[in-house]
């Protein structure tokens, strides 16, 4: 089962960073398309070559694109979730 790549996107000095929650990416972008297209570009290059016991470059699914849009919209009108329910998602994927 695959399981969907969940960032965490923040906005500090006009520069939005999307930091994701389960496998080690960090990109960032000066505006919402931008980080998009980085975002994409950075799973991508994470998931090339042999990582996860794939070859080749990951290609993100329709319903992956969907919902990284999704995500960028959100953000883009300001809409974040509070840091208490970030820190709960924190706390139950790290095991705690």
């Amino acid at each position: 089962m695959k399981k969907p790549i969940q960032f965490k996107v923040t906005k500090d000095r006009g520069v939005y960073t999307a930091d994701a929650v389960n496998v080690p990416i960090v990109t960032e972008g000066r505006t919402p398309a931008e980080l998009q297209t980085n975002i994409q570009e950075a799973v991508e290059l994470y998931f090339d070559g042999d990582n996860a016991g794939r070859t080749g470059p990951y290609r993100l699914s329709d319903a992956e694109r969907a919902a990284v849009r999704e995500g960028i919209d959100a953000a883009a009108m300001g809409h974040f979730a509070p840091e208490d329910e970030m820190e709960e998602f924190y706390r139950l994927h790290r095991g705690e």
